[in-house]
């Protein structure tokens, strides 16, 4: 079983300036042991519930039972079809303890619970295949970057 619970307000500053409010919550009723059954944290998957964007954090890095976060991006589109973003978000997440099976042995990963605060960027168009970007981001508690291109 699962429950989801995004809120987003976008606030028009300008014709060209706007921030958007974002929140994420979710708590998930994991079976034992089920890795599909839990929510990642990272890069978000189109149409797929478990996958959570989180800014910050790279495709499937934080797996969780229960989270919840909220962020802000500031976006400016210079010109017509092109768009330029900075957005920070926090949060906390948990995650219960597991084992995966590694050949012949059980790999015992042990339960979590922290804050998560990350930042990005993003640069794209608007394009006749939907909007194309790039994005860079940077996690403020492992100090770590990561970077995609993104499209559709």
């Amino acid at each position: 079983q699962m429950l989801r619970f995004q809120y987003r307000q976008f606030i028009p500053l300008s014709k060209r300036w706007g921030i958007l409010w974002f929140n994420d919550a979710g708590l998930i009723d994991a079976q034992e042991n089920n890795l599909l059954n839990l929510f990642y944290l990272g890069r978000e998957i189109p149409n797929e519930l478990n996958h959570v964007n989180f800014y910050g954090l790279d495709y499937m890095e934080n797996p969780a039972n229960r989270y919840a976060f909220s962020g802000v991006k500031f976006r400016f589109e210079p010109a017509l079809d092109y768009f330029a973003s900075l957005i920070f978000n926090y949060g906390y997440y948990q995650a219960d303890s597991y084992s995966v099976a590694n050949d012949d042995e059980n790999i015992e990963v042990a339960a979590t619970a922290e804050e998560i605060m990350g930042a990005g960027i993003e640069l794209g168009v608007h394009t006749r295949l939907g909007p194309a970007w790039f994005s860079g981001e940077y996690n403020l508690r492992t100090e770590n970057f990561n970077f995609a291109i993104l499209m559709g």
